[in-house]
């Protein structure tokens, strides 16, 4: 775990001492990411396009052919690129969609009529083969069996196009039973770094921000929970260099840091 001088990148940085931490504030929630801080998927490696989508992008297309459709997953993956495109005409970049109607677009670039229950048949094929190109850290049971062990609450906060799909991958990895609250920006329409998200699961979970530490891997989450008030944002950077003050390169360290905290 690292502690950087200047808030930024830096190839200079040194052990946090534990004096960073001697001040005792009653710790009532842990609020964590899920996209590459809990689960792996290789666009946390800034692979394009990533894993997930090629996977699910090739259960699509075998779906649509036990159509009828003549569809490749190049044309599905051609359609998901247009369709990043039109969204901006409807959507400020903090305002989430859903899955469901980037569905309806993609048949409709593909030149099929896009029938609701074509639609979500579709999206159940994509989904269910973009969950399984995914893994879980080896380090998120352990880490979250301790803070539950604690009497600590822990939500999950997610720039998520499907509410659906974020749960579904926590019971596929076994560790929804964690979770006090799941929160999504699909059923918030907010996304990080909006405090309106970290807002919402904070009266969900009735603490107060002063109350909660958040982790995650993107600035989108350490100014998110900064600007809602949270205690302190720890940076879970497994895969870049240090963008913030408090960074830590696992959730092993996390439980380290945090135990210093305690």
């Amino acid at each position: 775990m690292y502690l950087h001088s200047n808030i930024g990148v830096s190839s200079k940085a040194v052990p946090i001492k534990s004096s960073h931490w001697v001040y005792k504030v009653g710790l009532k929630a842990i609020t964590l990411d899920v996209g590459c801080t809990l689960i792996y998927e290789s666009s946390c490696e800034g692979v394009k396009p990533s894993d997930t989508m090629v996977k699910g992008a090739s259960a699509l297309a075998e779906y649509l052919r036990s159509k009828g459709f003549n569809v490749t997953s190049e044309a599905i993956l051609r359609s998901i690129t247009l369709w990043s495109k039109i969204r901006t005409k409807y959507f400020s970049e903090y305002m989430e969609y859903s899955s469901i109607l980037r569905m309806y677009y993609i048949l409709k670039l593909l030149g099929i009529t896009p029938s609701p229950t074509l639609v979500e048949e579709a999206r159940r094929a994509f989904v269910k083969a973009s969950i399984r190109a995914r893994r879980l850290y080896d380090d998120v049971v352990d880490f979250l069996a301790w803070v539950k062990g604690l009497g600590i609450k822990i939500a999950a906060i997610s720039n998520a196009t499907s509410h659906e799909e974020v749960i579904e991958t926590l019971k596929y990895f076994n560790i929804l039973n964690y979770f006090d609250v799941v929160v999504t920006s699909n059923i918030t329409i907010y996304k990080k770094p909006l405090r309106e998200i970290f807002d919402i699961t904070l009266e969900l979970l009735s603490v107060k921000s002063s109350e909660v530490i958040h982790l995650g891997d993107s600035l989108a989450d350490v100014d998110g929970a900064l600007s809602a008030g949270y205690l302190r944002a720890i940076e879970v950077a497994r895969h870049r260099e240090c963008l913030t003050r408090y960074c830590v390169k696992s959730l092993k360290e996390a439980k380290e840091l945090l135990m210093k905290f305690l």
